[in-house]
């Protein structure tokens, strides 16, 4: 009894066997028909990948590859030729036979029974791969204008991958040794780091940016301009600095690179680093002696209490752009502080007469100064809240009550 049960036992796993074989060679048959079948194929060929007898063949996948491969051909033939065709189907085809094909090459590079490696399909497989790399290019160059990104990475990813792992076909050495510079590969690596960008996939972007920067020189500014708005947007002020310090080196100071100079000074000045502020506005004065700059070098200097700087700075902004009121209301400012730093020891003196002189000798001569300033500020700028309040003060202290009135309301 036992003996025929093992004898049942042994002959239902070779049937299991048999049966997943014969689909794997019902499906290699169909595809010598006119009108193959591939949906059934595709079953078949899927419980033969699935079932632990016939899944470590390489012929199951090698199969299977070429399944994927005549629905793939049947699409790109209708392309060629103008003919309608499901760009979808055919694209999900070629990954799959690729997907395929390399799981074949693993099982058919594996030691047999003996220990032998002895490979029946890997020349086939390496040839096939070869034959369907520029299908990748036309791929992703789809799914990129379908505005699917991600799958235009992985795409262009496979292009870049397969000369690497599985070499280029004959016909592509035969032109690279004849001097032919294939630049579809500097195309890839600069597309696939536009599409990881614009997907947003930050984590894909980056390390794609980064090669394309590193590797080539096809618009490099735009890979450098997607670098610093996605640090920007991490909100990671090292790399922001270094890229802006690496752009504004290799692309120099001009207008297409002033943003990233402005952005330095602006971090510098966020992170309370002053000097460093003012010594890259000074390269920014160098390239465009603009008026903003030497208003924004003349505040750094104030925090720094260089009193003498910050007001030769504000007086070179005016004098290339004397429309700026704020401005003169900060170099009103100066003389108005001193006056009411001044005041303060005039207020301790007990003597009227000595008061009334000091006042006039020296408080006044500081207010008119500040008048000058606070006056055009004003006339730049009448709505300016803090100008209002210095005109008022010292209008009331040289006793100008009708112009102090005419500030009433304001």
């Amino acid at each position: 009894m036992k003996k025929i049960f093992l004898f049942i036992a042994i002959g239902l796993i070779g049937s299991g066997a048999f049966a997943q074989k014969k689909n794997v060679n019902w499906a290699n048959n169909e595809l010598k028909q006119e009108k193959p079948n591939y949906d059934e194929a595709r079953a078949r060929l899927n419980e033969a990948r699935e079932n632990p007898e016939s899944q470590n063949d390489p012929k199951t996948w090698w199969v299977s590859a070429e399944v994927e491969d005549a629905i793939y051909n049947q699409n790109d033939n209708k392309r060629i030729t103008n003919q309608k065709f499901d760009a979808n189907v055919m694209y999900k085809a070629l990954e799959d036979e690729y997907n395929y094909l390399e799981h074949a090459l693993y099982l058919d590079s594996l030691p047999n029974a003996k220990g032998k490696i002895a490979p029946k399909y890997s020349k086939k497989i390496i040839d096939r791969i070869q034959q369907r790399h520029q299908g990748f290019w036309d791929a992703a160059v789809i799914y990129y204008k379908d505005k699917e990104y991600k799958k235009a990475c992985e795409m262009w990813e496979t292009y870049l991958a397969i000369p690497e792992k599985y070499g280029i076909s004959k016909e592509r050495q035969e032109l690279v040794n004849n001097g032919f510079v294939d630049s579809s590969y500097i195309f890839s690596r600069y597309y696939v780091a536009l599409a990881a960008y614009i997907s947003k996939d930050y984590d894909l972007a980056l390390p794609a940016l980064i090669r394309a920067k590193e590797m080539d020189n096809y618009d490099s500014f735009t890979i450098y301009q997607c670098l610093g708005e996605l640090y920007g947007n991490l909100k990671d002020t090292a790399n922001i600095m270094a890229i802006s310090e690496e752009i504004l080196n290799r692309f120099g100071i001009n207008k297409d690179t002033e943003f990233y100079l402005q952005q330095m000074i602006n971090i510098y000045i966020a992170l309370g680093k002053t000097e460093e502020a003012i010594a890259y506005l000074d390269k920014a004065i160098a390239a465009s002696p603009r008026a903003e700059y030497w208003k924004v070098k003349g505040r750094l200097y104030e925090e720094i209490n260089n009193e003498e700087a910050a007001k030769a700075s504000f007086e070179t902004a005016l004098e290339l752009d004397p429309n700026l009121a704020d401005v003169w209301a900060e170099l009103g400012r100066f003389y108005y502080n001193k006056a009411v730093e001044i005041g303060q020891e005039v207020n301790k003196i007990q003597n009227d007469a000595e008061y009334r002189k000091a006042r006039e000798e020296r408080i006044f001569p500081l207010c008119r100064q500040a008048l000058t300033y606070y006056e055009k500020a004003y006339e730049l700028d009448p709505n300016n809240a803090d100008c209002i309040f210095a005109l008022r003060s010292i209008y009331y202290t040289l006793g100008d009550n009708e112009k102090l009135k005419s500030l009433e309301g304001k």
